[in-house]
């Protein structure tokens, strides 16, 4: 589902060359989130889809509703299935911080209009509940690829700083091993105080 996500950018700039997930066992690492403080986000349309004979789970807690969708959280991902037809939106988020105060999003994808400012919010909401504790996100965007307004304007991020990537330097400069790149190009990092 991920995947699905980050190859509209791929197909469309031809500048990314790989896949965001290089397999489901590289999943969590191939997002970063590897510490007990990170948190993924999934939007779905239908909840009973999601549980093993559509019964309820003591793993599964509601948050919230925002227009007609419902969010919740699990403690235990692995007891659910994730079908990619029943996936709205995704976003995670991972502590970039020693105090904890700075998350960095990723995996922010959507499939359905509204539905990326939707998950969004509603992880910020529950984020400011006391779930994550931090006062500072902050998003590394390729700027080839037309993002810059999307999380101005959609997102209330500030770009704070502007970087050319040399292609030939991805792996010095933090890229993960496997990551290719068709040319050069740009990373924002914004920034959005909550």
């Amino acid at each position: 589902m991920i995947n699905k996500g980050y190859d509209m950018p791929r197909e469309k700039y031809q500048l990314v060359q790989c896949l965001r997930i290089h397999s489901p066992a590289s999943f969590f690492d191939d997002l970063g989130l590897k510490s007990p403080q990170c948190t993924l986000y999934v939007m779905v349309k239908d909840i009973e889809n999601l549980l093993p004979g559509g019964s309820s789970s003591p793993t599964l807690s509601y948050i919230d509703t925002i227009d007609e969708f419902k969010f919740y959280t699990i403690t235990e991902p692995d007891t659910f299935h994730f079908a990619e037809d029943n996936v709205l939106a995704t976003v995670s988020y991972k502590p970039i911080s020693e105090s904890g105060d700075c998350y960095e999003a990723t995996s922010f994808t959507a499939f359905a209009k509204r539905c990326g400012i939707n998950i969004f919010n509603a992880s910020l909401k529950h984020s400011k509940d006391g779930h994550l504790n931090c006062n500072r996100l902050i998003v590394h965007v390729i700027v080839e690829h037309d993002l810059v307004p999307y999380y101005q304007d959609k997102l209330h991020f500030e770009e704070v700083e502007r970087g050319l990537i040399k292609r030939k330097d991805l792996q010095s400069l933090g890229f993960q091993e496997g990551f290719v790149a068709a040319r050069d190009f740009h990373v924002s990092t914004m920034e959005r105080l909550l």
